[in-house]
C-alpha cells in the first residue's frame, strides 16, 4: 500500500472517532444529524444524553468496521473485507431504530412511535437495503474475471467496460508475467486485485485492464488505437486463450 492509500484508510475512521469523542465527552450534540436542525422547542423534547451515547457508540463501531474492512480489502482478503463491511448495514439500521425512543417529537402520549414516524423510518431502511443491494451487485460483478469469446474473428470482452476487437486489428500480442507499474485509475473499477476499465501505467501510458493482478500471466494486445492487458479465471485458461488468439491471428495473416 502507498501512503495516499494508507492515509485514506486511516482518515475516515479517525474522523468518525473524533466526532464520537466530541459528541460523547465534549457535549457537541449539534454534530448529531437531525438534532442540529431542530428548533429549540423540539430539542427540549429529545433525551439528548442517552441519545449522544448511542450515536457515539455507533460511530466507534462504524469506524472499527471501516478500518478493518478497508485494511482487509487492500491486503488482498477482498471477500472477507466486504463481509466485514456488510456489518455496517445492521449497525446503521439499529442506530436509526433505537434512536427513536429518545426523540419525544416522534412519540405519542403513550410513548409509542407515531405512525408517520414509523413510515418514515421504514422508508429510510428500505432505501438503505435497496442501495446496499445495488452496490453489492456492482461489487460482485466487478470482482468477476473478464469473459472473453471469439465471435466471427472478433475478440469479444463481456462485462463492465466490455468491447469487441477484430483480430485483424491486433498489431501486437504477447504473454507476459509481470505488469508495468499502475499509476492511477482514470475511469474503471479496482476491487481488490480485480482491475477493470481505464488505467494509466508507467511506460505504456493509457491502457485498458481486464485482469486480476495477483493471477499472472497476462495477455498484452495492442491495436492502432489501444493497449489492453487481460487475463481470465485461471493461469491455465489465460495461456490457452493466448494460444487461441495467436492461432486466430496467424490464420488471418
Amino acid at each position: 500500500m502507498n501512503w495516499p492509500t494508507i492515509l485514506l484508510i486511516l482518515a475516515v475512521p479517525a474522523l468518525l472517532v473524533l466526532f464520537a469523542y466530541l459528541i460523547r465527552f465534549r457535549g457537541m450534540y449539534n454534530l448529531i444529524s437531525g438534532y442540529n436542525t431542530m428548533s429549540p422547542e423540539k430539542k427540549r423534547n429529545v433525551d439528548i444524553v442517552p441519545l449522544s451515547r448511542l450515536v457515539s457508540n455507533a460511530l466507534f463501531i462504524i469506524a472499527g468496521i471501516l478500518l478493518v474492512g478497508m485494511l482487509l480489502i487492500q491486503t488482498g482478503a477482498t471477500t472477507v473485507g466486504f463481509i466485514v463491511m456488510a456489518f455496517l448495514l445492521p449497525v446503521l439500521i439499529a442506530l436509526i431504530v433505537l434512536a427513536q425512543k429518545y426523540d419525544g417529537n416522534r412519540l405519542d402520549s403513550s410513548g409509542a412511535t407515531r405512525p408517520g414516524a414509523k413510515i418514515a423510518i421504514a422508508l429510510i431502511i428500505i432505501s438503505m437495503l435497496v442501495v446496499t443491494g445495488f452496490v453489492g451487485i456492482l461489487l460482485v460483478k466487478g470482482m468477476q474475471p473478464a469473459e472473453v469469446d471469439f465471435v466471427d474473428n472478433n475478440l469479444k470482452i463481456s462485462g463492465m467496460y466490455g468491447r469487441e476487437i477484430p483480430i485483424a486489428e491486433i498489431k501486437k500480442l504477447e504473454l507476459v508475467d509481470t505488469l508495468p507499474k499502475i499509476l492511477r485509475r482514470t475511469n474503471g473499477a479496482a476491487i481488490g486485485d480485480q482491475l477493470t476499465g481505464h488505467f494509466t501505467m508507467e511506460g505504456p501510458g493509457a491502457v485498458m485492464l481486464y485482469l486480476n493482478k495477483a493471477r499472472p500471466p497476462f495477455i498484452l494486445l495492442e491495436t492502432t488505437t489501444q493497449k489492453i492487458y487481460l487475463n481470465i479465471a485461471t493461469p491455465e485458461a489465460t495461456r490457452a486463450l493466448f494460444e487461441q488468439m495467436r492461432t486466430a491471428a496467424k490464420q488471418l495473416d
